[in-house]
């Protein structure tokens, strides 16, 4: 599986790429190893909320339960990302990426923050 992603580079930009999740198990159900985890947050975010440029604390899947939010990333690229929408926030280090939400509906979201690298 393929899942959109924020990464850093050396100078600290984050940019927009694509993140693999190691799948196994039979072809009519393949799945991701159990992952450890740090905490969960359900958030609501109202429209216009504006978060300015910040790294991530931990490497966190954001998923967009309800509403739209648009991510902008340090070399201007900007991405939206809707309802049952998924992105890994690996930017921990430098200028990170903007969040805000375009939709005239709040936004819902699912954070899991990650203990450690995927297995």
């Amino acid at each position: 599986m393929i899942i959109p992603n924020i990464y850093t580079d050396d100078r600290g930009h984050s940019y927009f790429g694509q993140q693999e999740l190691p799948l196994s198990g039979p072809p009519r159900r393949q799945q991701l190893k159990n992952q450890d985890v740090l905490f969960w947050q359900m958030a609501v975010h109202q429209p216009g909320h504006f978060v300015d440029f910040r790294p991530m604390e931990n490497m966190t899947y954001l998923c967009v339960m309800e509403g739209q939010l648009d991510i902008t990333v340090s070399n201007g690229d900007r991405r939206q990302f809707a309802r049952g929408e998924m992105i890994f926030l690996q930017d921990l280090k430098g200028q990170g990426h903007i969040t805000r939400v375009s939709s005239i509906y709040p936004c819902t979201t699912l954070a899991i923050a990650m203990a450690g690298p995927i297995k």
